[in-house]
């Protein structure tokens, strides 16, 4: 008849009690440690402490200071590296994709790039806007005689000045207010003598240079 005997098992002992007991043992202190192999102390501390979510972010980093702890201990690297693994040593990150960190940079760099060109857009436009006022304000006003000619030959003493201008802008014929439609389409009716005749229109606006126009009429 067999007899069956049951064993519990031990559960396997945790890494960072494994590196703390191995660290202690060959008697040596946290800033030893850290000299020797580089590592700061306040990541020896979270590898002892089993707290890995104090440990860099990139996998490589965490697998290069566990390989240099075990390596200055005289444990075996690879056994331990695998506890480490298996033990939630990436457990934070391992969700994390290889190329996260590379993407994140890369939507940033997008980011900053789109910011100023919308930064460079808007300033030009304003620049474009305010050029084109000062030149509104500075420019002579635009100005056009459709009636008559200048040598205009007219058998009476009466005549229509026919023209256009831009709005809000003040014309005056010879000296006489004459206000122009919404649209800068103005007419007017002026009384000359036998003879040469001398129209002169003026076109000006409230800040700028004027703009005018001669006409010489001959009244038989």
């Amino acid at each position: 008849m067999s007899i069956f005997c049951y064993k519990e098992l031990e559960a396997p002992q945790r890494i960072c009690f494994l590196i703390k007991n191995a660290r202690i043992e060959k008697d040596l202190t946290l800033e030893q440690v850290e000299e020797k192999t580089r590592i700061p102390k306040k990541y020896l501390v979270a590898i002892e402490e089993c707290k890995f979510n104090l440990l860099p972010k990139a996998k490589s980093h965490r697998i290069a200071y566990i390989k240099k702890y075990c390596e200055l201990l005289g444990l075996e690297e690879h056994q331990h590296l695998e506890k480490f693994l298996q033990q939630e040593g990436l457990e934070d990150i391992d969700q994390i994709h290889p190329h996260t960190e590379v993407n994140k940079l890369y939507q940033k760099s997008i980011s900053i790039w789109a910011r100023n060109i919308v930064i460079i857009l808007t300033v030009l436009c304003f620049a474009l806007y305010l050029t084109w006022q000062i030149k509104g304000i500075l420019q002579p006003p635009k100005l056009e005689v459709y009636f008559p000619q200048d040598g205009y030959v007219s058998e009476t003493s009466h005549i229509k000045i026919e023209g256009f201008t831009e709005k809000e802008t003040h014309i005056t014929i010879n000296g006489k207010e004459v206000k122009p439609d919404e649209q800068g389409n103005f007419i007017a009716e002026i009384d000359m003598t036998k003879g040469i005749n001398t129209i002169n229109i003026i076109a000006s606006k409230k800040h700028g240079k004027q703009n005018n126009i001669i006409r010489n009429i001959i009244v038989k």
